[in-house]
């Protein structure tokens, strides 16, 4: 399966600041930073469209 560019958009646990957004090369790649961050997260795909959302502790 072929890797799907994304952006990742995380805030932070604490007080809700929104981190920069960060372009992924994958989707997975996306939700391994988040997980490694511990912040909630939402993904966007290339059209802005929210493809995926979470908080992975």
């Amino acid at each position: 399966m072929k890797a799907k560019p994304c952006t990742l958009i995380m805030n932070s646990p604490l007080n809700g600041y929104i981190f920069t957004p960060m372009e992924c090369e994958s989707i997975a790649k996306a939700i391994k930073i988040a997980t490694e961050w511990e912040c909630p997260f939402r993904i966007f795909d290339k059209d802005g469209q929210q493809i995926g959302q979470g908080w992975r502790k």
